[in-house]
């Protein structure tokens, strides 16, 4: 339950972090941001979370986002049908493993973000991002999703069991 929890903020967090980067995008209807995810949206608390969400983007943005879970086995078949039939949305979860990002991309179903249309819209998320995870999207040098950072990984820290420091003689302060 905490992990499903911790879902839908994620979620939450998410969409504030997309609708401001959305706000010259285009909407299947006005002013309101439809967006597929792979997953079941329909315990307790969903709502609840929707309608904060929905809110915020309200009073910020003036959007309502209409989040569609979709379950994970059908995801990509459900949207190779939607993209086959030319179904607008405006935002899905893409990857090599569900709604194939590089199929997607050549079969013209995704949009070109321009560099400068995340600079401008979203440039916090722009330059959260470094160069080379950019530059690893981009299919002909163009970029057509936002990255999911929490995939990111990192080896930016040390780590050693303090038993091992003292029997080393190892002070941490003098680590550099």
């Amino acid at each position: 339950m905490k992990a499903k929890k911790l879902y839908l903020t994620a979620i939450a967090a998410t969409a504030a972090a997309v609708a401001s980067g959305c706000s010259g995008a285009k909407t299947t209807e006005e002013n309101k941001v439809t967006w597929y995810v792979p997953a079941l949206i329909n315990g307790d608390g969903e709502q609840a979370v929707m309608d904060k969400v929905n809110s915020l983007l309200k009073e910020k943005y003036d959007l309502a986002l209409e989040l569609i879970g979709i379950d994970s086995g059908n995801f990509s078949s459900k949207l190779q049908v939607m993209n086959a039939g030319g179904e607008e949305y405006d935002l899905a979860f893409t990857a090599h493993w569900q709604n194939n990002y590089f199929s997607n991309v050549n079969n013209g179903v995704f949009y070109e973000i321009t560099e400068d249309d995340l600079k401008t819209y979203a440039p916090k998320t722009y330059n959260y991002l470094s160069p080379d995870t950019w530059d690893a999207i981009k299919i002909d040098g163009k970029i057509y999703a936002v990255p999911n950072w929490q995939v990111q990984p990192r080896a930016s820290a040390f780590f050693a069991p303090e038993e091992f420091l003292q029997a080393t003689g190892t002070d941490i302060e003098s680590i550099n």
